[in-house]
């Protein structure tokens, strides 16, 4: 059986077709405070089990010079979306390497 949606998309949904059906999920961003997303990623990390202090700066870098696109993945990524398996996580800027400021 095919179903008809009002955005024009179609899906088999015969045999529980929908559970293999893929999605991608687009979120963009302005980090107006590389500081403050480093707190709340930090934040994060530590309650990630096996995570010492040490290891924070290690995933999304040091305070003073945070990794925002690390920090930013351990923000936007949930550990686990139940029923579903990851099948890929991207991230980029829309400036070029070249212009990006280092923070």
């Amino acid at each position: 059986m095919t179903e008809n949606f009002p955005s024009g998309r179609t899906e088999n949904t015969e045999n529980n077709a929908m559970s293999q059906i893929e999605y991608r999920f687009s979120l963009k961003l302005r980090v107006d405070s590389p500081n403050q997303l480093w707190n709340a990623a930090a934040a994060r990390c530590r309650t990630l089990p096996g995570i010492c202090e040490d290891d924070v700066s290690d995933m999304i870098g040091p305070v003073d010079d945070p990794s925002i696109m690390d920090c930013l993945m351990v923000l936007a990524l949930p550990d686990q979306v139940p029923g579903c398996t990851r099948l890929d996580a991207d991230l980029c800027s829309d400036v070029p390497p070249w212009q990006a400021p280092r923070h």
